[in-house]
């Protein structure tokens, strides 16, 4: 019984006060934390840690009450609902009661940490190419410079294509400008594309496509006037896993005549 009293008195006590102190005797919060003296126990704070598809079992339970809780995803979610659809990869996720989902229901977990310029990378140098097989086109891949690989790191870079290394909305741009010293006569006008792989290579397709401007002589058949410089500016959903490869679509020929090609690529992820 005196300790049953004695711990009422010491709610009763932190309540009034209305802070708490851990490893301080003068908080200055209504929680303040500090750090262990003792070197042996790790330092910090672990929040619930939850796969996704666990945290969609107790959808209904989260509401206005529970706007700003704080949990840790372990595994991403295999089928979303409108609670957890941005629950796609591991890491901290804060709820949000006043968030409007498309079927008009409210709520949604929320991805905390993720760096808008993470996984960006840009690399602006004389570029070669090779030829890629893709049907009806003439795609010429970019082969990645090591300038480009030591920005972005290798790790992101398989066989000159960037991997996807979470799931997201990435802004994707892609510049190329090329110089044709020589003024040879092009018959077909060159494109940019950027061509996206599934994580599980079952597919290969042009996500995006930009011819250069010029002009077409019917009398000669052969474009002149051609733009140097032409771009691909866009926003992306792309997979954890996914490939892009960027180049030209021009067949051999074309690609001699343009000269030194210079190109200019950026990945931004912004969700």
């Amino acid at each position: 019984m005196k300790k049953i009293y004695t711990l009422i008195f010491t709610l009763i006590l932190v309540l009034a006060k209305a802070q708490v102190g851990i490893n301080t005797p003068s908080p200055l919060a209504n929680l303040e934390v500090h750090r262990s003296s003792l070197p042996n126990i790790p330092d910090g704070i672990i929040p619930p840690r939850i796969s996704a598809d666990s945290l969609q079992l107790k959808d209904h339970l989260y509401g206005p009450a529970q706007d700003g809780a704080l949990i840790y995803i372990t595994k991403p979610v295999t089928r979303t609902s409108s609670k957890t659809q941005h629950v796609l990869s591991s890491g901290y996720y804060v709820y949000d009661s006043g968030y409007s989902n498309k079927d008009n229901s409210k709520g949604t977990w929320k991805k905390m940490f993720s760096d808008p310029n993470a996984f960006a990378a840009r690399s602006i140098s004389g570029v070669s190419f090779s030829k890629s097989t893709l049907a009806s086109s003439d795609f010429q891949a970019i082969r990645f410079d090591s300038g480009f690989e030591s920005e972005i790191g290798s790790e992101y870079i398989v066989d000159n294509q960037y991997v996807v290394p979470e799931t997201g909305l990435y802004v994707v741009n892609y510049y190329v400008n090329v110089d044709n010293p020589n003024q040879k006569k092009i018959f077909k006008r060159p494109g940019l594309a950027i061509v996206k792989t599934t994580a599980n290579a079952s597919s290969r397709a042009v996500i995006a496509s930009r011819l250069f401007n010029g002009d077409d002589s019917a009398k000669e058949k052969i474009i002149t006037s051609l733009s140097p410089q032409a771009v691909i500016n866009h926003i992306y959903s792309l997979k954890k896993g996914e490939k892009l490869s960027f180049g030209l679509i021009a067949d051999n020929e074309v690609l001699s005549a343009l000269g030194h090609v210079s190109s200019e690529i950026s990945i931004y992820k912004i969700r």
